[in-house]
């Protein structure tokens, strides 16, 4: 054999040897990136830190149906379905902005002690999004909306029960203060003409309360007079009465957010007022206002 035949069987072994090593490279590359999506398909959607609460088929029951005067929103998952890790972010944000209003829960479909809770509900495709609005005595109702934080969060607002009733002027205001007489009653004299979700997320936790919305209008300007306003009302006031009469009428001075309203509440009103379901927690930050 000639040396330049030498060479080039010895260049030949050489190129050989650096495709298969390359080629040993290419399938260990492969591998572990077959083992990191996997393991990011698997992964939990939602932790124990954050808003959003996983159930499973034990802890469901007692968590969105026992509570009547509850609101919750459940999402219906699998950790695989990339839709619904599409839907995680805006789904946190949601929960987040309604912290202490709604209840935001996840259930992961794909795990098998879940499969009974998510058939119960008929569960066909994931995501799927129930807000559950009266426990056990009304069915879900299903979410079909875009999958944002915003059109969520409007949506799971607007599931709540709304028992604040419209007190339209000053000849309905006493009546409605005469409604069981002894119960304290909360009144919310503002400029908007709608009920806000933080007053109906209220009204829900203190069920022995009674609460109403009056709209500023210059019919009303006896009843303004009469809860001591003056001048130009700026923002909603809020209002604790007391034995059906105005002459027992405690003005709330505090920030109109959900945490220090619900924290005055707590302190003023009897426990009789509250749902016995119903247990206080501390919420996190929420933009919802009056």
């Amino acid at each position: 054999m000639t040396s330049f035949n030498k060479l080039r069987t010895v260049s030949e072994l050489f190129a050989d040897m650096n495709v298969e090593l390359k080629r040993h490279q290419k399938m260990k590359l492969t591998l572990i990136l077959s083992a990191f999506y996997l393991s990011v398909a698997h992964a939990a959607l939602f932790t124990a830190k954050d808003q959003v609460k996983t159930l499973d088929n034990a802890s469901f029951d007692k968590h969105v149906l026992e509570n009547p005067y509850s609101t919750s929103v459940v999402s219906f998952t699998a950790d695989w379905c990339g839709h619904c890790r599409n839907l995680v972010p805006e789904y946190k944000s949601a929960a987040k902005s309604l912290s202490g209003m709604v209840n935001f829960f996840n259930v992961d479909c794909d795990s098998d002690i879940n499969r009974p809770i998510c058939s119960r509900y008929g569960v066909r495709g994931f995501p799927t999004v129930k807000a559950f609005t009266r426990g056990r005595k009304a069915p879900p109702k299903d979410y079909n909306g875009e999958r944002k934080a915003n059109a969520i969060s409007e949506w799971a607002g607007n599931q709540i029960r709304n028992l604040v009733t419209r007190v339209s002027d000053n000849e309905a205001l006493q009546p409605w203060l005469d409604t069981e007489k002894q119960a304290p009653h909360i009144l919310v004299y503002t400029n908007k003409a709608t009920t806000s979700t933080l007053l109906k997320a209220l009204a829900l936790k203190y069920p022995g309360a009674k609460f109403g919305i009056m709209k500023a209008t210059s019919r009303n300007k006896d009843v303004k007079k009469e809860l001591g306003l003056t001048g130009e009302l700026t923002s909603p006031a809020v209002f604790l009465i007391r034995g059906g009469s105005l002459e027992t009428t405690e003005k709330y001075e505090g920030s109109l957010k959900f945490k220090p309203l619900r924290d005055w509440l707590e302190d003023e009103l009897p426990e009789s007022s509250k749902t016995p379901f119903e247990t206080t927690k501390k919420a996190k930050k929420t933009k919802s206002e009056l």
